[in-house]
C-alpha cells in the first residue's frame, strides 16, 4: 500500500468517507471517451499518465520519474525508486480527507513497495489532510524499484474500493 495511514487518521476520517466516496462515484472519468466506454469502465477507469479522472475529486497523475532515495528514506535508503505527483482537486461543496484514498504502484502486474522520503518531498500524502472545496493539492508518491519488468502503473482508489482509477503508459 503506497499510503501507510495512521489508524487515528483513518478513524477520524471514516465518518465522512462514505459520503465522500458516494460523491466521488457520481462523477466518472471521461477524458474524451464516449458514454458507452465510461459506463463500461465505471468500476475501474483506466487512463494514461497526465490524464484526469473526472470525479468529485478530480485526479491527475504525472508521468513517473526515476530517482534515488535519500539516506533517511523508508523502508530503504539510497535505493533506486520512481515516483509520481498526483494533483487532487476537490469539486465537492465540503472538505475531503485525502487519507481515504489509497495509492498503489505496480510494475507489470506486481505491486511494488511504497517509499517515503521526506528529505526529497516524497511523503505519500501523509501531510495532505483535508482538501477544502474548490482547492487543489499536489502530493508526491514514491515506490521502490524491484526486479520486475513491465510498464509502470498507479492505482488510486477509495478505501472501500467503490471508486478506482488506474493510470498507466500507452492508454
Amino acid at each position: 500500500m503506497a499510503a501507510v495511514l495512521a489508524t487515528a487518521v483513518l478513524v477520524a476520517s471514516c465518518s465522512t468517507a462514505a459520503e465522500d466516496q458516494a460523491d466521488a462515484a457520481d462523477g466518472r472519468a471521461t477524458s474524451g471517451r464516449d458514454t458507452a466506454e465510461v459506463e463500461k469502465d465505471s468500476a475501474d477507469d483506466v487512463l494514461g499518465f497526465g490524464e484526469s479522472y473526472e470525479g468529485a475529486i478530480r485526479t491527475t497523475v504525472s508521468e513517473p520519474e526515476e530517482f534515488t532515495t535519500s539516506a533517511t528514506a523508508q523502508p530503504k535508503q539510497n535505493a533506486p525508486a520512481w515516483g509520481v505527483t498526483i494533483e487532487y482537486e476537490n469539486t465537492l461543496d465540503r472538505p475531503f480527507p485525502i487519507a481515504v484514498l489509497d495509492v498503489s504502484g505496480y510494475v507489470g502486474d506486481t505491486k511494488v513497495k511504497a517509499a517515503f522520503d521526506s528529505a526529497q518531498d516524497w511523503d505519500g500524502g501523509l501531510s495532505a489532510g483535508r482538501l477544502a472545496p474548490g482547492t487543489r493539492v499536489e502530493v508526491r508518491y514514491a515506490f521502490l524499484v524491484d526486479d520486475n519488468e513491465g510498464p509502470k502503473m498507479v492505482v488510486v482508489s477509495s478505501m472501500d474500493g467503490s471508486t478506482t482509477a488506474t493510470f498507466k503508459d500507452g492508454v
